[in-house]
């Protein structure tokens, strides 16, 4: 009995994380159709926003941080050993793909706007809430919440908002 209920918790589980929720990330400032993509480099670590297409490094996932309202951000194309990670650098306003681990650079919220559609800043456990991921004409950055068009996101996911 302990053998078949040890079975089908591991069925289980790989099956919930086999089916998790991916989605482009759209940002409205970057122009229409743009997403955030890794470049695909022998690191795999840098992030550009470049014309949405059928590709892995272009489709995120959330998945649970361990603290409530945060997520970690994975991309098919990394897989799951690689999150979005603020780059601890003492200016921390970079991101890039890391090994995912247990630190607040990786906690991403996702704090949604009024208006029209299901548009969304992102903010970071570790700069706090009041910088948020934002495409500008130098690359992703984290700057002050402004509410412009670079720090608009939108998904797929179906989290409440």
């Amino acid at each position: 009995m302990f053998r078949l209920l040890f079975v089908l918790v591991l069925v289980f589980a790989g099956t919930r994380a086999a089916h998790a929720q991916s989605s482009h990330l759209w940002n409205d400032g970057a122009g229409s159709g743009q997403c955030l993509d890794v470049v695909n480099d022998g690191p795999r670590d840098r992030l550009n926003v470049v014309a949405c297409g059928d590709f892995s490094g272009q489709l995120w996932t959330l998945q649970p941080s361990g603290m409530p309202g945060h997520y970690k951000l994975q991309t098919m194309f990394t897989g799951a050993g690689r999150c979005l990670d603020v780059v601890n650098d003492g200016v921390n306003d970079q991101v890039r793909m890391a090994s995912c681990a247990n630190v607040t650079g990786q906690y991403w919220e996702l704090r949604w706007l009024r208006g029209p559609g299901r548009t969304f800043q992102l903010t970071n456990r570790f700069t706090g809430p009041s910088r948020c991921l934002e495409a500008t004409d130098e690359g992703l950055r984290l700057r002050s919440c402004d509410r412009s068009p670079g720090q608009h996101w939108r998904s797929e996911w179906q989290v409440a908002g």
